[in-house]
């Protein structure tokens, strides 16, 4: 068995202490330099989202534009596009006609070539 002196026992105690100090800066060294990864990863991650979303707006807003283009293109008929800017005006000129007061016209029956003599009779 060993037999070591008080101030032997104290050297190695204050040679512990000493390595255990510099483990635990060493150790403070790797911990600051893993949070400064992670800082940088962040902000890295934040760019990486921002440039997704970037994307996939862009792609949203592609799509509604395919979606508006098909939509246009459904209101044309033959390449013309269909009177859709004057269906207020249409929906106008029709609501007036329908409020106007027709009244019962008389007029001579004109007969055609399918009635026989073909002759215009005056109305009773």
């Amino acid at each position: 068995m060993f037999k070591f002196s008080q101030a032997t026992l104290l050297k190695i105690r204050k040679i512990k202490s000493d390595q255990a100090l510099q483990a635990l800066a060493l150790s403070q060294r790797r911990l600051m330099a893993c949070q400064d990864a992670i800082a940088r990863n962040q902000g890295r991650l934040s760019e990486l989202e921002d440039e997704m979303a970037a994307k996939l707006t862009g792609g949203i807003k592609a799509r509604e534009l395919l979606l508006l283009e098909d939509f246009h293109a459904s209101l044309r008929f033959n390449g013309q596009a269909l009177p859709v800017k004057f269906a207020q005006v249409f929906q106008s000129l029709e609501q007036s006609a329908v409020d106007q007061d027709a009244g019962i016209a008389m007029g001579d029956k004109v007969f055609g070539a399918g009635d026989g003599a073909g002759t215009a009779q005056a109305g009773q």
